[in-house]
């Protein structure tokens, strides 16, 4: 049997949400039914488990309706206002963490009660906050446009005929919004694209860059910021790379901390895209980056760190043969990897110290271990069983497993060109170079110094 939307949207409490919303469900005002109470209060005494026999239906209707026979009908029915009630304690929960939204409401209603001086108090107090920022978080920005739209509102509702700069101050404020999310966007179009399958419309032309770089909030560390990672994005080009890291240097302390990490991941990424392309100085400039970052907490996202930057940081040592190093990583950053996520990063990822620390039996079995829950394991761990049948001169499992891996990349519709591309070519020189003839050596070298995109180069180079 289905388990019903309700138990499934108080599965997702936590033992403090269960508490509040026994209290929201508490009173008239939200909750004025005593069905609906005791049915709420019911199963949230039920919370974590919700068993089957205690959550029936029949016994569901039975703490509801204790006078009343079953009737199916009446039971949706009341399930449905729970689950009305539940989504509304959300919101009114999410409202009062939301304090620009609650202080923008005020202004609104003081405006419309006709509340001038306590209208006027407010936004001097807005004005003084704003003065005290440190940086403007990326919700401030539209938080920025609204207020001073509602200000605007203010001043037409008064209906006075004196010049006011308010009208140009919104406009203003909604030109910087709508440049910083669009900006936003559009990088977070180019790096999807180049990771997976898909083309996007970008939102800007050649005429809306120059319009952007004509206006003074060009000057806005943050606008400026995401406008370097675009060009850099746009033209692949070393002087934009350079730029980006001097600008974020230069900003720190004047960015939020989801602009900065943004910046971080645009200039790794840079560096990733030209290490496929053989540039293997972009290896240790990536790990230096990704050090820094995880130094100054900014590719820590809510204490937690993500099990693909875990990943690339160790892949990016051991290239450098900084084998202790990586040890030393991965036992002090893995109590940062999100649960859900921890045993699959460690396993795989001491697979790979232990092929790079020449233990590829040990390889091997921490593989068999790795549930392949994401894509990315998939691809790294055939590519690491390859290099361990090569060197074991295990040929006929190592064609079998090329054999299989090409149709795979052949098949997947998610993966962009770009990475099957990269994967493909891998496995087309593993297998020339294991079936080749006596004296081709050199022309498979050049091919593997010229193709691109590559993934292991070097190490195609080396056996080769």
């Amino acid at each position: 049997m289905a388990t019903p939307k309700l138990i499934q949207y108080l599965t997702t409490f936590s033992a403090q949400e269960v508490a509040a919303m026994q209290d929201f469900a508490s009173g008239d005002y939200f909750c004025p039914r005593k069905e609906l109470r005791r049915l709420l209060h019911y199963l949230l005494e039920q919370w974590p488990g919700f068993p089957v026999p205690a959550c029936g239906k029949v016994r569901m209707h039975q703490l509801a309706y204790p006078d009343n026979p079953y009737d199916d009908k009446m039971l949706r029915y009341l399930l449905s206002d729970a689950c009305r009630l539940v989504e509304l304690f959300w919101g009114v929960a999410r409202y009062q963490q939301d304090l620009q939204q609650r202080q923008l409401d005020l202004l609104k209603e003081l405006s419309m009660r006709n509340l001038h001086k306590m209208h006027e108090s407010k936004c001097r107090e807005a004005t003084r906050q704003k003065a005290c920022r440190a940086f403007i978080e990326p919700e401030a920005y539209k938080a920025d446009y609204e207020w001073a739209a509602a200000e605007e509102d203010y001043f037409l509702s008064r209906r006075q005929r004196n010049f006011n700069f308010q009208i140009e101050a919104a406009s203003r404020a909604l030109d910087r919004f709508y440049f910083f999310q669009q900006l936003a966007y559009a990088c977070g179009m180019i790096e999807r694209q180049n990771i997976l399958e898909g083309v996007y419309v970008l939102p800007f032309t050649e005429h809306w860059l120059k319009h952007l770089e004509e206006k003074d909030f060009i000057n806005d560390v943050q606008i400026s910021l995401y406008y370097s990672i675009l060009l850099m994005q746009r033209h692949e080009d070393e002087r934009y790379f350079k730029l980006l890291l001097d600008q974020i240097d230069a900003y720190a302390g004047q960015i939020s901390a989801p602009v900065q990490r943004s910046a971080y991941l645009a200039a790794i990424n840079f560096c990733a895209r030209n290490i496929r392309r053989g540039l293997s100085s972009y290896v240790s400039s990536a790990l230096d980056i990704y050090i820094k970052g995880l130094k100054d907490k900014v590719l820590l996202e809510n204490g937690e760190l993500s099990p693909w930057t875990f990943n690339n940081v160790i892949k990016l040592a051991l290239r450098m043969k900084r084998y202790d190093w990586t040890a030393t990583f991965m036992q002090t950053y893995e109590r940062y990897l999100p649960e859900s996520f921890r045993q699959d990063a460690l396993h795989y990822n001491r697979a790979e110290l232990y092929y790079h620390t020449n233990r590829p039996e040990e390889a091997q079995k921490a593989l068999l271990q790795v549930s392949y829950s994401d894509l990315n394991y998939y691809l790294g761990a055939r590519v690491l069983l390859a290099k361990i049948y090569f060197e074991k001169q295990e040929i006929e499992p190592l064609l079998s497993l090329l054999a299989a891996f090409s149709i795979f990349l052949k098949r997947n519709k998610e993966i962009s060109e770009a990475i099957r591309q990269t994967y493909l070519n891998f496995c087309t020189f593993l297998l020339k170079i294991t079936k080749r003839k006596p004296g081709i050596s050199n022309n498979i070298r050049n091919l593997i110094q010229s193709t691109q995109p590559l993934t292991d180069r070097e190490w195609l180079l080396k056996i080769v």
